[in-house]
């Protein structure tokens, strides 16, 4: 099974997701900001990152651009309840960007936990 670290600024998503990767035999570890995150990669490195695009502080795309630079072998899975923000595409901003998957909250959970599985 994955390491995944879950960040979001929104702690009931973060919760969510970890319970319901967790039941699926995931180790999770969740940040609710982007530089808290990398701080916990830092620590120990997850193979899988799932973060949302729009946040306060450190964004996912800034998240997404130092870990990139950090840590290069980690999969980044973006999540956005903001998908769309007049002519801009978050999600396809950070599918451009490298991210293995993306995601439009709210997201199925059967559909996550198989998009970490195949990733992983």
């Amino acid at each position: 099974m994955a390491s995944v670290l879950v960040v979001d600024d929104d702690e009931e998503i973060c919760k969510g997701i970890e319970a319901v990767l967790k039941r699926a035999g995931h180790e999770v570890r969740t940040a609710n900001d982007g530089g808290v995150a990398l701080d916990l990669m830092d620590q120990e490195e997850a193979d899988v990152t799932i973060c949302d695009i729009m946040m306060p502080d450190v964004d996912g795309f800034e998240f997404f651009r130092k870990l990139k630079l950090t840590h290069p072998a980690v999969k980044f899975i973006a999540i956005s309840g903001y998908s769309l923000n007049g002519s801009m595409n978050f999600l396809a901003m950070a599918e451009a960007m490298g991210a293995v998957k993306v995601f439009e909250k709210p997201v199925d959970p059967k559909v996550l936990v198989a998009a970490v599985s195949e990733v992983s």
